[in-house]
């Protein structure tokens, strides 16, 4: 599956202007992410140790900053090594680079970690970030999660969320983990997928939870 061509990064970052869609909203996620939001980039081929965490650190500020730049955003760019390599985006325009259900971000990471991929000679994991829009978003997803679970045991049915991005439907998963009362699976397809809460005791099949809700939060870029 192939992400979106280096060509049309301009193009990318100006679709699904929307500001921060906080769940509960249905509106459709723009046109043409979709490829961008499941896809992982496959890691290149294990080099001989040349790739450093820096050496990818400083891919990852120069592909987004220049993306930045080409894209005429006002906005500052600031990496940290680690694992994953952490970018973070702030100034003016920085709400503009979030769009509809985060949609434009999660291109921007897809791109930055494809470039990170080729410059450097061994996987390593790009994450980023728009003024702490992830941990926000992640804040409200467990929120959510929990409120769900709580009505799902109370009413004795299936609640269903809305559709979610693989990361988002990786949070709500590992909120529930240890929820002994529900359990989560992941249902529908392409931009419809979505997380189902189950409470145990309902007679409703279904197998258990999908694989995502093993994964690390940190899902691959």
């Amino acid at each position: 599956m192939s992400g979106p061509d280096n060509d049309n990064w301009g193009d990318v970052l100006d679709e699904g202007e929307g500001g921060t869609a906080e769940p509960g909203n249905t509106a459709d996620a723009s046109p043409g992410f979709a490829d961008a939001e499941d896809a992982t980039p496959e890691p290149p081929p294990a080099g001989d140790g040349q790739g450093t965490a820096e050496e990818a650190m400083r891919v990852a500020e120069d592909a987004c900053r220049e993306i930045m730049r080409c894209s005429g955003f006002d906005v500052r760019v600031l990496a940290v090594t680690g694992d994953p390599v952490r970018v973070e985006i702030q100034g003016p325009d920085a709400g503009r680079i979030i769009g509809r259900r985060g949609v434009t971000l999660q291109a921007l990471q897809y791109l930055v970690a494809r470039i990170v991929g080729h410059r450097v000679s061994r996987h390593i994991r790009v994450k980023v970030d728009v003024e702490g829009y992830r941990v926000r978003r992640e804040n409200v997803l467990r929120s959510l999660a929990q409120r769900a679970a709580d009505r799902a045991v109370r009413d004795g049915r299936a609640i269903e969320l809305d559709p979610m991005n693989p990361e988002e439907r990786r949070v709500v998963h590992i909120a529930l983990a240890d929820d002994g009362d529900v359990r989560t699976e992941s249902i529908g397809e392409g931009d419809d997928r979505r997380v189902r809460i189950i409470p145990v005791d309902d007679e409703d099949p279904g197998g258990g939870p999908t694989p995502e809700a093993g994964a690390e939060p940190d899902a691959g870029a």
